[in-house]
């Protein structure tokens, strides 16, 4: 988590807000949480009894104030330069509604297990969501807040697959 939330602070582009939802934890994370929101004043700390994923992916878009939305998880470590470049992009080809990137997986000591290529163009983004993978990781995906909400966010019914469909209903407007 502290790896995480490091990363997310530490990008070339700073002027964010870093939603932490603890949705129920009994380990040490919301204590965790609370020493960064004191810490940072970018750093906003939700906490509750635990609703599950779809649930809380819905109330973070709500909370949230900016015009883009990234997500994170307490696992995902991004680079430095991710929002800064991912938001150029964004701003510089307004037809576009998200933008994601490749993944490396890698072991607790940060070496390298191997990388994921997400296909680059939105027709093989396409094809692939439509054979049932996901071609956007979500800890690469920054995402167009007013088109998610004009989606719909995250749907329940697909608890196991929220990403997918959502990706599948982003993919009809853009």
């Amino acid at each position: 988590l502290r790896e995480a939330l490091d990363s997310v602070l530490a990008q070339s582009f700073a002027d964010f807000e870093l939603l932490a939802l603890d949705d129920g934890s009994t380990d040490l994370s919301l204590r965790i949480l609370r020493e960064y929101e004191s810490k940072d004043s970018r750093v906003r700390v939700i906490s509750r009894e635990n609703r599950g994923l779809v649930s809380s992916l819905n109330e973070l878009i709500s909370e949230s104030r900016g015009c883009y939305l990234a997500r994170m998880d307490a696992d995902d470590v991004c680079l430095p330069e991710r929002f800064k470049k991912q938001l150029a992009f964004l701003q510089s080809n307004p037809d576009h509604i998200m933008v994601g990137g490749c993944v490396q997986l890698v072991n607790r000591n940060g070496l390298p297990i191997r990388d994921f290529d997400n296909p680059p163009s939105h027709d093989e983004i396409d094809r692939a969501n439509l054979g049932g993978h996901t071609a956007i990781s979500h800890p690469t995906a920054l995402i167009k807040r007013d088109v998610l909400l004009k989606v719909g966010g995250y749907r329940q019914e697909f608890v196991h697959a929220e990403d997918l469909d959502l990706w599948l209903r982003l993919a009809e407007i853009g």
